[in-house]
């Protein structure tokens, strides 16, 4: 899904929600994560560090441009599972609930879950709890009102948080939607919905997260349809040492909370579709969507010709410009559940108010290990983090997306 923001605020909380196919690195104070020498044998070395690993699981690949993967985690005492997507194109928590049992348009979803807030002991509302409408952009809106309990992620860890309790939705885009409720994970501490923790804070006071580890990784197995979310920790098993780009951020307009980068260059075949444009990973989406001038060309070329698309995006090292190459193979997609069953569809597609931007979710992540790279610094009032870039490398085994090599290995393997 991905794309949910809402209003601009100081921060209620000092941390960063972090969760999903997606990493995150400590920069050493405003300088970032320097390029130092790691040979390949020491980067495959480093063994796993402290912190905490959420399994996840893929749903059925619906034509709807959310992900199909999503953590089975669970909220309130008794804990109650539910099916949570880990979305970094949003900036609040909700799930759907038993509201909805009261309201004549319901929440039909192909998740099917529903949290009962009467079930749960810790459950509290937040004040008198009105109705809210909350905008999903082209999916509609969603009537909320707003709670607050325990979240279990696993090994015991477990954080209080304030959601929306989904009341009432509707639409074909929800009636596809794999999982009952996201974590939005935005790109700064300044971008967090009003009034919402910051629960990656939560985590590294509970002493979970190292503050020296503040690393969100996702890693993503469409063939066994498993992938696991790694906080505090990174996997160098699971990379091709060598091959990675870092993508510094850039904001791509005001009030919009995406990880985004500038993007040089997107061609279909040899024909130039976009150049020094935004480019983004949200891991709460599954297509490339975005400007509908260009999504709309790439659709109809991609589907006519199936070229291979290539981005030019992100940084060497040495400062070379990072190339990507999109086969067919990748952006060619069957659909195995909802309208178009059993085709095969190009996912492109446009999305209005995205003007000048690129944005895709898990059709390209699957094929990565992605990691997004906070700064934190300290304030009167607890940690504050800011966004740095992301990390992507290519996986063993899997299809080589990154065309650059480099001479030496990610320098945020080192701070393990």
């Amino acid at each position: 899904m991905g794309l949910l923001s809402h209003s601009k605020h100081e921060p209620q909380s000092r941390a960063q929600l972090v969760f999903g196919a997606v990493t995150l690195c400590l920069a050493a104070a405003a300088s970032g994560c320097s390029e130092q020498s790691v040979d390949t044998e020491e980067a495959s070395s480093i063994p796993p560090g402290p912190g905490l690993s959420i399994p996840l699981v893929r749903g059925p690949f619906q034509n709807d441009g959310a992900t199909p993967w999503y953590a089975q985690m669970g909220i309130g005492t008794p804990a109650q599972t539910l099916k949570i997507a880990i979305d970094t194109g949003s900036n609040f928590v909700w799930v759907t609930s038993t509201l909805c049992e009261t309201s004549p348009e319901g929440c039909n979803h192909f998740g099917g879950d529903e949290f009962d807030y009467a079930a749960s002991s810790t459950f509290q509302w937040d004040g008198d709890h009105p109705d809210k409408t909350v905008g999903f952009g082209p999916w509609g809106n969603m009537v909320v009102q707003r709670g607050q309990d325990t979240f279990h992620f696993g090994n015991g860890v477990a954080s209080e948080s304030t959601m929306y309790l989904a009341k009432e939705y509707a639409g074909e885009q929800f009636t596809e939607l794999d999982w009952d409720g996201g974590i939005g994970l935005p790109s700064g501490s300044d971008t967090v919905e009003e009034g919402f923790p910051f629960l990656f804070k939560e985590l590294m006071d509970q002493g979970v997260v190292s503050r020296e580890m503040p690393f969100l990784a996702f890693h993503a197995d469409p063939a066994t349809k498993t992938g696991t979310v790694t906080m505090g920790r990174l996997d160098p098993n699971v990379i091709d040492p060598q091959a990675y780009l870092f993508l510094p951020w850039r904001q791509y307009s005001s009030g919009k909370d995406l990880w985004a980068t500038p993007l040089k260059s997107m061609k279909v075949g040899d024909q130039e579709l976009a150049s020094d444009i935004s480019f983004s990973l949200d891991s709460g989406s599954s297509r490339f969507k975005g400007d509908v001038a260009i999504l709309k060309e790439a659709f109809a070329l991609t589907s006519e010709t199936s070229d291979t698309v290539t981005i030019e995006v992100g940084e060497t090292s040495s400062g070379d410009v990072g190339v990507l190459q999109i086969p067919a193979e990748i952006y060619n997609v069957g659909i195995e559940e909802g309208p178009g069953k059993g085709e095969s569809i190009s996912q492109f597609a446009p999305l209005e108010g995205l003007e000048g931007l690129v944005l895709v979710g898990s059709v390209l992540m699957d094929h990565l290990y992605t990691v997004f790279e906070y700064e934190v610094m300290e304030s009167a009032n607890g940690y504050v983090l800011s966004p740095v870039g992301m990390w992507i490398f290519n996986k063993k085994g899997d299809y080589p997306v990154i065309q650059n090599r480099q001479s030496q290995s990610a320098s945020i393997f080192k701070a393990q």
